[in-house]
């Protein structure tokens, strides 16, 4: 009988512990979606309205020409909860692009956030003066690029040359994969490359391709600029002087890559150059 008592109340105990923890469960989701529900809610959808056209989202899109449609309240939706996040643009007179390469300080903060630049453009950056008027240029094919400067009479720059002409001149079908890694082959003696200073473990060490890292962080700074995101990127383990902090792009063996998928409806070109100690990458849609 007490054992029964006993089982009993145990069971109780139990019972009570298992309710304790799917209520407590329940409260941090409804807190976590009362989170994500204010973060969604951080910027008026009326001023987002006053950055949106369906006409002109509806022809940019040909993706959500058959999954939604002429829908004016599906695509405004579809911008909200995901066209900003994608780097869309919601009309053809305020460009995101255009913000991002008018206001390189704000790359530092947001990096590939690229909703986090038209909610400061709304809530900051109109009031600042700040411009997202869409550029007018001749080369409108060429959606981003980016300069960095390297010493021609380090050795470093053999490497640095070497990886640019690899990358340049390559196409990404819409849908495909690019690897920085694949693109520029083994770092090795039979590929080409030579000892350069890299870094490992935040300290300075030298290695067989060291410098290609210029080239890939010059191509990461550029994706963004073209409103590009990354599927893989890693920062280095200690600060570069050749981009802006924070928005380098290290490669480690297999270990550490950069790699994009081609989000755009047309193919990508890279075109990458190396002259007199500038080197340039721009991204350019083709066909």
């Amino acid at each position: 009988m007490n054992r029964k008592k006993t089982i009993k109340k145990t069971t109780k105990k139990n019972i009570r512990k298992i309710i304790t923890c799917v209520l407590c469960v329940a409260i941090l989701s409804c807190n976590a979606m009362q989170t994500r529900a204010a973060n969604r809610s951080d910027i008026d959808l009326n001023l987002l309205k006053m950055v949106f056209d369906s006409k002109y989202y509806y022809d940019s899109n040909a993706d959500l020409q058959t999954a939604i449609g002429k829908d004016d309240a599906g695509l405004f939706a579809h911008f909200v909860t995901s066209g900003m996040e994608e780097g869309r643009s919601g009309n053809g007179t305020w460009d995101l692009r255009s913000y991002i390469q008018n206001n390189e300080d704000l790359m530092q903060v947001y990096g590939e956030k690229y909703n986090a630049y038209l909610i400061h453009y709304l809530q900051t950056g109109k009031t600042e003066g700040r411009s997202g008027l869409k550029a007018i240029d001749s080369s409108k094919d060429i959606i981003g690029s980016y300069s960095s400067i390297y010493d021609v009479t380090q050795q470093r720059a053999i490497n640095v040359n070497l990886a640019t002409q690899r990358i340049n001149g390559m196409v990404i079908a819409p849908g495909g994969s690019f690897s920085f890694n694949q693109a520029v082959l083994p770092r090795t003696f039979e590929y080409g490359y030579v000892v350069g200073p890299s870094y490992a473990g935040g300290r300075e060490v030298v290695s067989i391709g060291g410098g290609i890292c210029q080239v890939s962080s010059t191509l990461y700074v550029a994706m963004i600029r073209s409103t590009l995101p990354s599927t893989e990127r890693h920062l280095h383990s200690a600060p570069v002087d050749y981009v802006p902090l924070g928005l380098d792009a290290t490669i480690a063996g297999n270990s550490k890559d950069l790699k994009f998928k081609n989000i755009f409806s047309k193919p990508l070109m890279i075109l990458a150059t190396t002259e007199n100690g500038v080197l340039t990458i721009s991204l350019k849609l083709i066909g």
